[in-house]
């Protein structure tokens, strides 16, 4: 089992996408920079500002079946904290053309000051009209200049509220696997297959955020038909009961 997920200096932002009636989901890391008190009123300032980021630079792109539907975030400081979430309107796409499949995403990369796997991130974004296809099955340049321009919108949403972007490393426990081989003479061998050291959660803040190319990519947990609509996440009547 995984330990808890808790990050001392995170907290996480998620957005919530309808996409063709398919669910979408984005996981943002946050590094935690004054002392924010994450609850309804926090989710609410944020839906708001990320919703208008998205309209302002997105949505032009987006098919009009494209959505952002809700914003959440989440307090990763202490373990098992729950997730709030705007309550405001969808922000819609205004793009003109067909929509393509929902599993076509392009492509944002996270960069922090450090070097090395743990130290980069992506984000996937789909929703996109026909039109931003173009010669050769790329992305049209308005693809890469936007999702930039939307991920640099949510940190400065973000700022504003004690937070900057920030890229997550889940916390991980000691774990050794081993190989026992048990000969016919009754003695065995142990070889060691793996062996991954414990660490804590932490989040790191990002520095460049760039899109690297014009290739689509795909997102097969959005393949048209297999994921719910975000309508199926939210609930009839819900109160948050104090801690």
């Amino acid at each position: 089992m995984a330990p808890p997920l808790q990050v001392t200096n995170g907290a996480q932002l998620r957005l919530l996408w309808n996409l063709n009636n398919a669910l979408g989901i984005n996981v943002i890391g946050l590094l935690v920079t004054g002392n924010p008190v994450i609850n309804q009123a926090m989710a609410e300032t944020l839906g708001s500002a990320v919703k208008a980021a998205f309209t302002a630079q997105l949505a032009p792109h987006m098919a009009t079946g494209t959505s952002l539907v809700r914003v959440g975030v989440r307090d990763l400081r202490s373990a098992n904290l729950p997730e709030f979430r705007d309550t405001g309107a969808p922000a819609l796409g205004t793009g003109v053309g067909d929509a393509m499949p929902a599993s076509v995403a392009a492509v944002c990369t996270l960069r922090t000051a450090g070097s090395g796997k743990s130290f980069r991130g992506r984000i996937y974004f789909s929703g996109w009209t026909e039109t931003e296809n173009i010669t050769g099955g790329i992305a049209s340049p308005a693809v890469g200049t936007s999702i930039v321009a939307f991920v640099g919108a949510i940190d400065n949403a973000v700022t504003g509220s004690g937070f900057r972007l920030g890229l997550l490393t889940r916390p991980q426990e000691d774990i050794v696997i081993n190989e026992t081989t048990t000969h016919s003479d009754g003695t065995t061998t142990v070889r060691r297959l793996s062996h991954q050291t414990a660490k804590s959660g932490v989040a790191r803040l990002v520095t460049v955020v760039e899109n690297r190319n014009a290739a689509w990519e795909s997102m097969r947990t959005r393949i048209n038909g297999r994921g719910p609509a975000p309508t199926s996440l939210e609930p009839v009547s819900a109160i948050h009961l104090p801690g």
